[in-house]
């Protein structure tokens, strides 16, 4: 799970954050939470923009968090995966409901390499 966002407005616990979202996503998926990864990559200050609006801060409501899932699930399962990523980091990262844009990227065990 990969999420970008501007900086918090007020102090955000990263490591916290990150934490809620892999713990709650894993129990979505009923798994150990050790194999559910997050990284946080920050956004520049003012180098996200909605309209003219590039904020050095991250809002609650607007400038959605942008978020990629790469999982290797049935597509059948995969909205209700999204959902489950998006609700997590909604509230591990302070923000608003529903300002979250969640993408999916299937991971096929042919185009990866583990070792």
């Amino acid at each position: 799970i990969e999420i970008a966002t501007l900086p918090p407005a007020r102090g955000l616990d990263v490591p916290g954050a990150l934490a809620a979202v892999t713990t709650e996503v894993a129990s979505f998926l009923g798994e150990d939470p050790r194999g559910t990864w997050a990284i946080y990559q920050p956004i520049a200050p003012g180098h996200y923009a909605e309209g003219d609006d590039a904020p050095d801060v991250q809002p609650r409501a607007t400038h959605p968090a942008i978020v990629r899932v790469f999982a290797n699930r049935p597509p059948e399962r995969a909205a209700e995966l999204l959902a489950s990523v998006g609700a997590a980091v909604v509230r591990a990262f302070g923000l608003e409901d529903g300002n979250v844009f969640v993408r999916f990227e299937p991971a096929d065990p042919d185009s990866m390499f583990w070792g």
